[in-house]
């Protein structure tokens, strides 16, 4: 099954000082985003949602290091 996003839902989320990204991700969970962007390790303490969120920062850091994903 795909994943269908809906872009009037969309909320900008910091990922550095630089760089922000346009997501569905609720601003509770915005940390864990830019704690998996930043390559930090995942809280135990962490419920699902963060964990997702951690998990999703992590998978935009490779795309950008691997050039599947550019910044502009």
């Amino acid at each position: 099954m795909s994943e269908i996003s809906n872009c009037n839902n969309l909320i900008k989320a910091d990922l550095n000082e630089k760089m922000s990204v346009a997501t569905n991700i609720p601003k509770d969970n915005h940390a864990a985003l830019r704690a998996g962007f930043s390559g930090l390790p995942a809280n135990p303490r962490w419920n699902i949602n963060k964990f997702r969120a951690w998990k999703k920062g992590r998978q935009l850091r490779e795309a950008l290091a691997q050039g599947q994903m550019i910044v502009r």
